[in-house]
């Protein structure tokens, strides 16, 4: 079955890539056109695979010889672009509950109120010692 055997297609097929054209390009071996005994036209069709690695709209251009005969066919494609991964949402820090605020930090007020009471007790004890 020669629609099948890779090693009778690859003897009667020449593919080609012009690197500065950027272009792939096959020919059919004439020996082979000519043992078909086809008078007038010849149909034959070739699939080229490529694997797609950025997104956007390409132009494939096709030129197909047959009989010295270039024609040139055209395919525009395009590819989306993979949506972006969303991230994962952090989770805001919950403010941590807090005891109220008693003054357990120092206060130079405590300091000042408990001289200011001294001292009142001491004026307190002198007057009284005097009244006696």
């Amino acid at each position: 079955d020669q629609s099948t055997n890779s090693d009778f297609i690859k003897k009667i097929v020449k593919v080609t890539w012009n690197e500065k054209d950027g272009k792939w390009a096959y020919t059919i071996d004439k020996e082979f056109l000519n043992s078909l005994g086809v008078k007038g036209t010849f149909d034959a069709d070739f699939f080229v695979e490529v694997q797609r690695i950025f997104s956007g709209e390409v132009e494939n251009t096709f030129v197909n010889v047959v009989n010295s005969q270039g024609m040139e066919a055209k395919v525009v494609t395009h590819t989306p672009q993979q949506p972006a991964p969303e991230e994962p949402r952090k989770p805001q820090p919950q403010p941590q509950p807090s005891l109220p605020n008693t003054g357990e930090a120092s206060s130079v007020f405590g300091s000042v109120g408990i001289g200011i009471l001294s001292m009142l007790a001491l004026f307190g004890l002198k007057r009284k010692k005097e009244v006696e």
